[in-house]
């Protein structure tokens, strides 16, 4: 997944709420920035296979966050927020296309259709789901191999500026990464995910 100045604002913008909180119908809140961190890529993704165009992708993204912002989730509980922001995000990119398609049409132009049909949809949300599965097992790395995979997966940090920050070898570094690929594959693994799924996925990661 290709980083972005949508990323950083955003990003920036969870980090500056650490007091800010989702709060549910049945009185459980979760840290804003928890869930920011766990579905914004995974709905890039998916925004991303609807629009085919990656810097519209992430700006829907950003949007779903400022609407989550100002929910009240009077109706629902902690299970079902993935639902929630997956559909918001996938109406928002059918709103898009629909809006661009009248312009297009407008000005006498060939519209491309994106939108696809349901299945395809659903498939494009069984992946970015499986994404987010992904990124829920990051968090549970061991520190230092969390920090290597994340600066060389999100960060797009070789091998050396790793070994410089953390003042261990390159050879180290390379351990790191083979191991927190390992413990990911062997957690997802478990869940029933294919392993072609997983290194499909592992690979949409790297910027």
């Amino acid at each position: 997944m290709k980083s972005s100045f949508f990323y950083y604002t955003c990003n920036a913008m969870s980090n500056q709420m650490t007091n800010w909180s989702v709060q549910f119908k049945n009185g459980e809140e979760l840290d804003y920035q928890q869930v920011f961190q766990l579905y914004y890529r995974p709905l890039c993704y998916f925004a991303q296979k609807i629009l085919k165009d990656q810097t519209e992708a992430e700006d829907i993204v950003t949007e779903s966050f400022i609407k989550l912002l100002t929910t009240t989730f009077n109706g629902i509980h902690p299970g079902e927020l993935r639902s929630f922001l997956f559909a918001i995000t996938r109406n928002s990119c059918i709103d898009f296309l629909r809006k661009q398609k009248r312009i297009l049409e407008s000005t006498k132009q060939p519209a491309v259709n994106h939108e696809g049909d349901g299945s395809i949809l659903e498939n494009e949300m069984l992946f970015a789901q499986v994404l987010q599965m992904i990124y829920a097992e990051i968090e549970n790395l061991p520190e230092q191999s969390r920090h290597v995979f994340k600066g060389i997966y999100f960060e797009g940090k070789g091998t050396d500026i790793l070994a410089a920050e953390l003042s261990i070898s390159r050879q180290t570094v390379l351990n790191h990464k083979s191991r927190a690929v390992h413990l990911l594959k062997t957690a997802i693994l478990k869940k029933g995910i294919p392993e072609l799924v997983f290194f499909l996925l592992l690979f949409s990661l790297k910027i």
